[in-house]
């Protein structure tokens, strides 16, 4: 008499069951595509305030004063937010472009002490790897590709592996081709991998690149840009017509010359 009721009940249970499941994966998945999407760009905030920082060119003021006023917006934002990525990215710049003494090595020690802390986290193994290039660059890959074994689609570990293997004593172009496919695949909008294209020899990939530059370039909102972008579709409709006198590479390089400062 009992059986059916209890049947009942059981079935209830398994049916419940099997919605929070479906709903555990669906926030899931929602979780990973917007961390794959914010992976590419800051925030809102924090893209305003870095919006802010002086340009390290600025010829009006000095290095310490560029370095003090640079300073005053990078070291509350990374107070506020400690583990956002493209704050410490901007704050490794800002002491490698303008450095003081030991402030490299000095820089070195806080990221490999920040990485100590989070010895899982993709965002510091990458952030300690890449101060690495260049000086024990051997090093520095290997902490990029732990990075990738954490977060295979993690992007700015691909850029920073492309820019490794440029260099002579780990030059290998068809690794720099690939992560930087894999780089402009994850984060399409971004223009941060087209300054390394003009050591690559891969004629697809420069054929893309110059194509999706020229509509990236329209969707700038920088004066600069937009001049860039008006320059470039002129040049290009030019060159387009002489297709035998031009290869991709070549055309290319005179695209990142005239970009110099924008993309290269």
């Amino acid at each position: 008499m009992t059986t059916r009721p209890l049947n009942s009940v059981k079935g209830r249970a398994i049916a419940s069951l099997l919605g929070w499941l479906l709903l555990a994966i669906a926030l899931q998945v929602a979780v990973c595509a917007q961390t794959a999407s914010s992976a590419c760009e800051p925030s809102l905030e924090v893209k305003r305030a870095l919006q802010k920082l002086p340009a390290d060119d600025d010829a009006r003021v000095s290095s310490s004063q560029l370095r003090e006023q640079r300073a005053t917006i990078l070291d509350p934002l990374l107070a506020r937010h400690p583990l956002d990525l493209f704050i410490h990215r901007e704050y490794q710049e800002s002491i490698n472009i303008l450095p003081r003494d030991n402030d490299r090595e000095l820089l070195l020690q806080k990221y490999h002490t920040l990485l100590a802390k989070h010895p899982q986290d993709p965002r510091f193994l990458y952030l300690y790897g890449r101060l690495l290039i260049g000086r024990r660059t051997g090093e520095g890959v290997e902490y990029l590709r732990q990075a990738l074994q954490r977060a295979q689609n993690f992007p700015w570990a691909h850029l920073a592996l492309a820019e490794s293997y440029q260099l002579r004593t780990y030059q290998d172009k068809d690794q720099v081709a690939a992560h930087l496919k894999t780089f402009m695949k994850l984060c399409p909008t971004s223009l941060e991998a087209y300054k390394y294209l003009k050591q690559v020899n891969d004629q697809d990939l420069l054929d893309t690149a110059s194509q999706r530059l020229r509509l990236l370039l329209q969707q700038q909102a920088d004066p600069k840009a937009l001049t860039y972008s008006r320059r470039f579709g002129s040049w290009n409709s030019a060159s387009s017509r002489r297709p035998n006198t031009l290869n991709s590479v070549s055309r290319w390089k005179r695209i990142c010359s005239d970009y110099a400062g924008v993309i290269c």
